[in-house]
């Protein structure tokens, strides 16, 4: 064993030696080595000779020792991997702290695992990284992970049947939406599929896929391919495995149904999906259907029907930590307010909209409406001020149609202004 070789495992070695130690971060911490130094270490993240050798005298060992004992632990290491249930225990154990409880434990435990030579820890492991990096923003470290995850899950096929690289291709496709790649995201989700082995349990990948390729059609305007596969998913709709995914599709279908003017069958889907949400006390779906169904009147011009759904959707949000949900339900109010001349509430509902905000996406939309709304009363200097506002949240070029919009609009107001002059 020699300094070359020993990146790969030092920052899990050193881990466990100072929980031996009951030692914190903190204890190691001095003026020339900081906690969050030594937790990149530990985590593999960033690694150099120079903090290795100040952690291993900050434990009170000397490098010849630390050589030694890592040497004798990797020649050991078959005896220490984890088998059979105690290993798919601590799977299921780090899918459910780093999914549901969203914490850094779930990494931590499946750090602590010694499953280096498992083939299945090779595959899970890059895999809840990501997931955890992907909630906390992370999105290239995340990235990097689920194409790991892949990269694994072809060298050890005997575990295809978890579906590991088909969850991480629709990790993939949920990144590449998000960047508004749509057409990456599809086809991501293509992959996944592809990849996806049916066993006859555990289908929820195959059905989580399913809709998002749904959704992501939709998005980008292909219409006819979304419904018809939503029509086609609507016949299995008894087979899918969780609830959400079903009022997902359900809010899908409704909007699809509404848009192939079937609107009296769209609003009895909704209103189906509400009393399930409610059955299952779902808030989050319940609000996105009570905002669907707020939408799908609005287009029918049923604009006091239109306002108590998005009001009730509303009165859920104590219930939700989804702030984009409450977002989405107050522009709505505020664009209908703007539409009937209501200033007073179409600037609340949408200043109220903007403080919930967290996407580029959602904040050019309510900056449109409120371009609209000096254009309305008439105050085309100040619709042009806001309109370089706009300019600015659209200048990345994956916003070509809005930035389009905007300028059309800022045209619009330097026309009024110079025949008013």
């Amino acid at each position: 064993m020699n300094e070359k070789n020993l990146p790969t495992y030092l920052g899990d070695f050193l881990r466990n030696l100072r929980k031996s130690k009951k030692l914190r971060l903190e204890d190691l911490a001095d003026e020339n080595l900081s906690p969050f130094t030594i937790s990149l270490f530990e985590r593999n993240e960033q690694q150099s000779m120079d903090t290795a050798k100040k952690i291993v005298n900050k434990l009170g060992y000397s490098w010849e020792d630390i050589l030694q004992q890592l040497t004798e632990e990797i020649e050991q290491e078959d005896s220490f991997t984890l088998t059979g249930n105690e290993l798919y225990f601590r799977i299921l154990e780090t899918q459910t702290l780093v999914e549901l409880n969203d914490q850094p434990e779930g990494i931590e435990r499946i750090n602590d695992l010694n499953m280096r030579n498992d083939s299945l820890y090779a595959i899970a492991r890059p895999y809840f990284k990501g997931i955890y990096l992907l909630k906390k923003d992370k999105v290239d470290q995340a990235i990097q992970c689920f194409h790991d995850s892949i990269i694994q899950s072809h060298a050890q096929p005997e575990w295809s049947y978890l579906n590991i690289e088909s969850m991480s291709y629709r990790h993939l496709a949920l990144i590449a939406h998000q960047k508004r790649k749509t057409e990456e995201a599809l086809h991501n989700i293509a992959q996944g599929l592809t990849t996806y082995v049916d066993q006859g349990i555990r289908t929820y990948p195959k059905y989580r896929l399913l809709i998002d390729q749904i959704n992501y059609l939709h998005h980008i305007g292909q219409t006819d391919t979304a419904f018809a596969n939503a029509e086609k998913l609507w016949t299995e709709r008894k087979e899918i495995p969780v609830t959400r995914l079903l009022l997902e599709l359900i809010n899908l279908y409704g909007q699809l149904l509404h848009q192939k003017n079937c609107g009296d069958g769209a609003i009895a889907i909704i209103g189906d999906g509400i009393y399930l949400a409610r059955q299952s006390r779902d808030p989050d779906m319940s609000m996105t259907l009570w905002t669907t169904l707020g939408e799908l009147s609005y287009q029918n011009n049923e604009w006091d029907l239109a306002k108590d759904c998005f009001e009730t959707a509303l009165k859920l949000s104590a219930k939700t930590s989804q702030k984009h949900l409450i977002s989405k339900a107050h522009r709505h109010l505020g664009e209908l307010y703007l539409e009937e001349r209501e200033w007073s509430m179409a600037d609340e509902h949408l200043t109220r909209s903007l403080e919930q905000c967290h996407s580029a996406d959602d904040t050019l939309s309510i900056w449109q409406l409120l371009i609209k709304k000096h254009v309305y009363q008439g105050d085309y200097e100040q619709a042009l001020q806001f309109c370089k506002h706009a300019m600015l949240i659209a200048k990345d070029s994956s916003y070509p149609k809005e930035k389009e919009a905007i300028r059309l609009l800022e045209a619009q107001c330097s026309a009024q202004l110079y025949y008013a002059t």
